[in-house]
């Protein structure tokens, strides 16, 4: 879409509505990488440097740059604990982190967020979303990682507001805030609070696993510092008999859930698996089940897939919950506390690369290969009438494509409808991602079609599909 995005046919225009719908996003590829597959076919022509990966905003009525996108979004989400519809809860409205579940109803979700501040601070809102308030607005510091005591009477989190990161507790509305640890090392972190609401676990420079009383005296260590590598977000067994937490073992790579009795007795791996987990929460009703953050592969950042799980402690079974219908990285899980509902924090929306089987391909398509493509590949075609298509749950999508010297125009087409014609015509070849949102929470089909025409300054007709980006 070098320009305006015309209608599917020759004849027609596009109602000025979807115009106004339809942005245009465009990465540059650093200049190591501009030898796009899409253009490898016949040799690209020669790119300047472009070396900063910033996505720049195109209008698809003028083609001109507008703004820079900022990452993409991290925001909060609700859905049920099996799985299934799930709602955003904070919707774009800044960074938004470690939301937690309090643990009496009516159902309240304290979480972190930089909006409107710009530093992290506790949040509150309603478990719908609504009624969002700040409640450290004072503290130039970063505050996050809160959590809530058992009556929802009080909350626990970590700040730096004291030159190094501490646990602090405050009172429900944001008032009477107390430092519980002082100067125990450079960072304490992860506080948790027991079921009884007596003590308060923590983590002690990402290396030691350590207790208190709620008032913050009688510390003690239950996984000696170093003793365990690298250590993190522990939890009470809601019987509060055991600790759970996340570690690698020393190993530095691969994290799992481990736990460890009060009196730091039996120290034990839970069921081991070789992959990466993330932040994990106990279900409330039911002692040998978890909510826990994984990627098979044993990556951790936050690029990549990670899929929410049910781990049933008991037989060691790993069932996925979200799969492909969420966002893209999905990890701080937080039960409700009838154990129906599950708060988790979404990055992204779902990725689905261009040899994922739920895309339908018909007419000639090939796959090429290539580092700068999503997945080192992407699936092309020339041919007039042949089509890509996706059915998807969410409210948009995102189209990842090479545009180049090469490219032709394509019929977008959503639940039937012609959306309109995307010219992929660019002089210097570019990765792009074309951006359909804000559509009714429900079931969509997109179709890519190759329409059989070009830019009069391309040289061929390619459409092709990168990798699909669902917004949940």
């Amino acid at each position: 879409m070098s320009g305006p995005m015309g209608p599917c046919r020759a004849t027609g225009k596009r109602p000025d509505e979807q115009r106004r719908n339809w942005e245009m996003a465009v990465r540059s590829v650093p200049c190591v990488l501009v030898l796009l597959a899409l253009l490898a076919l016949v040799g690209a022509p020669t790119v300047g440097a472009e070396a900063d990966n910033h996505e720049t905003v195109l209008s698809a009525g003028d083609g001109g740059e507008l703004s820079t996108n900022s990452l993409d979004a991290v925001d909060i989400y609700r859905m049920g604990a099996n799985g299934g519809w799930r709602v955003n809860l904070t919707n774009g409205a800044g960074v938004n982190l470690d939301p937690e579940c309090s643990r009496s109803t009516p159902v309240s979700v304290v979480f972190a967020s930089d909006r409107r501040s710009g530093n992290l601070d506790v949040w509150l809102m309603n478990e719908d979303g609504s009624g969002a308030v700040n409640l450290t607005p004072d503290s130039d510091a970063t505050d996050r990682n809160p959590s809530w005591s058992p009556d929802s009477a009080r909350i626990a989190f970590e700040s730096d507001r004291d030159g190094d990161c501490d646990i602090y507790v405050m009172d429900a509305e944001g008032g009477n805030v107390q430092q519980l640890t002082v100067n125990a090392g450079p960072w304490d972190g992860h506080p948790a609070w027991s079921p009884d609401g007596s003590q308060i676990v923590w983590a002690r420079d990402v290396r030691a696993i350590a207790v208190m009383k709620a008032d913050g005296s009688e510390a003690y260590d239950v996984i000696p510092w170093g003793s365990l590598g690298d250590v993190y977000h522990p939890r009470f067994s809601p019987d509060g008999a055991w600790i759970y937490f996340i570690s690698d073992s020393g190993h530095y790579a691969i994290f799992d859930v481990w736990k460890v009795r009060l009196d730091g007795t039996d120290v034990s791996q839970v069921c081991p698996t070789g992959e990466h987990h993330d932040p994990f929460d106990l279900c409330p009703t039911d002692p040998n089940l978890m909510c826990v953050s994984i990627d098979p592969e044993g990556r951790s950042n936050l690029d990549v897939n990670h899929d929410l799980y049910l781990l049933d402690v008991g037989t060691c079974t790993y069932t996925d919950i979200t799969g492909t219908a969420g966002p893209r990285h999905e990890n701080h899980p937080s039960y409700s506390p009838d154990g129906t509902h599950i708060v988790f924090v979404g990055v992204g929306g779902s990725w689905l690369e261009d040899d994922d089987p739920a895309i339908t391909y018909a007419g000639d398509w090939r796959q090429l290969s290539h580092p700068a493509a999503s997945a080192g590949h992407l699936t092309y075609s020339s041919e007039a009438g042949a089509s890509a298509g996706l059915t998807f749950d969410g409210t948009g999508l995102k189209w990842r494509a090479a545009m180049g010297p090469m490219a032709g125009k394509a019929n977008v087409y959503l639940d039937g409808a012609c959306l309109g014609r995307v010219d992929l015509y660019r002089s210097s070849p570019r990765l792009v991602a074309l951006e359909r949102t804000g559509m009714p929470l429900d079931s969509h089909t997109v179709t890519i079609e190759v329409s059989g025409e070009k830019n009069p300054s391309s040289s061929n007709y390619f459409v092709d599909i990168d990798a699909f980006e669902v917004v949940p």
